[in-house]
């Protein structure tokens, strides 16, 4: 009785050690979710955005008024009048610019064709200026009215601080109407600036 009562004491000391090693190995499991982790991290800094700038000048400056070069007092058919002006992007970006042209009243703008190349200076004298060269992609062939017509419709692109002269050739055609003797057009050319490229 002895014998068996010592080996039932030993089975259950068997078993609480066996159970008190089970639940070490739970508390040792457990605990590893407490410690602390090392980290590290880095900064980075001094990275700066700044816009760019588009500033499109014509003959350098933000508006033009008085420009006189085309003027013509006695138009008649066959006469051709020429001017230059130069496009200039001022500002920090590249741009493409436009052109467009308005006139009132329309009756003789509407009546005269209009040529514009690349060439930088004149030929000639009114009544018999022209501009030299071929006429620049998208050039229109007309004056508009109270709607504007087209004088560049391709954007031209133009790098930061860079300039380009353009020349406008007005003709009256040889066979305008004698509708037109007396009529007079006041003419404005709108040039505009993108900064879209595409």
């Amino acid at each position: 009785m002895t014998s068996n009562l010592a080996s039932v004491g030993r089975v259950l000391a068997n078993a609480r050690t066996r159970a008190a090693l089970s639940l070490g190995v739970v508390m040792a499991v457990g605990a590893t979710g407490t410690f602390a982790y090392w980290t590290d991290s880095v900064p980075v800094t001094g990275t700066t955005f700044t816009a760019g700038t588009i500033d499109l000048q014509v003959n350098g400056a933000d508006s033009v008024s008085g420009y006189t070069s085309l003027n013509i007092s006695n138009m008649v058919p066959g006469n051709t009048v020429a001017g230059t002006l130069t496009i200039k992007n001022n500002g920090t970006a590249p741009m493409k610019y436009t052109a467009t042209s308005t006139s009132a009243p329309a009756v003789l703008s509407g009546a005269l064709t209009v040529t514009v190349t690349g060439a930088s200076t004149v030929t000639g004298t009114s009544p018999s200026a022209t501009c030299g060269g071929t006429a620049l992609p998208g050039a229109g062939s007309t004056l508009g009215g109270a709607t504007a017509a087209s004088l560049i419709s391709t954007g031209r692109q133009l790098n930061p601080g860079a300039s380009e002269t353009v020349c406008i050739q007005v003709g009256m055609p040889a066979g305008a109407p004698s509708s037109l003797q007396g009529a007079s057009s006041a003419v404005t050319f709108t040039f505009t600036g993108t900064s879209d490229l595409s």
